[in-house]
């Protein structure tokens, strides 16, 4: 197996992984999303693909704004991982 092959297959890993801890609301996964496009740009690199380089630049970007948006919003509900309401100490989706 040839690294290159390596390197696709971790970014593979990564990508499961970083999507399985999104759906699970862990900031986490931004982080390991971020490694996964990472390794997926080294891969679409070095097999001159500019579909999956695009790909790759764009995905980058959108994980960077989530990981953004989750920091700014970094009061969440501790069950559900919903947003809290500004000034109140519940979930609104459930009372939590």
């Amino acid at each position: 197996m040839e690294v290159i092959e390596i390197v696709g297959f971790l970014a593979f890993l990564t990508n499961v992984a970083g999507n399985l801890m999104l759906a699970w609301q862990t900031i986490w996964g931004w982080v390991v999303r971020l490694v996964s496009i990472s390794l997926w740009f080294v891969y679409a690199y070095s097999e001159s693909s500019p579909s999956l380089i695009a790909n790759a630049v764009t995905f980058f970007c959108i994980n960077i704004f989530g990981l953004w948006k989750w920091k700014r919003d970094k009061k969440r509900c501790t069950v559900c991982g919903e947003p809290m309401l500004k000034g109140k100490d519940y979930c609104p989706a459930h009372d939590c």
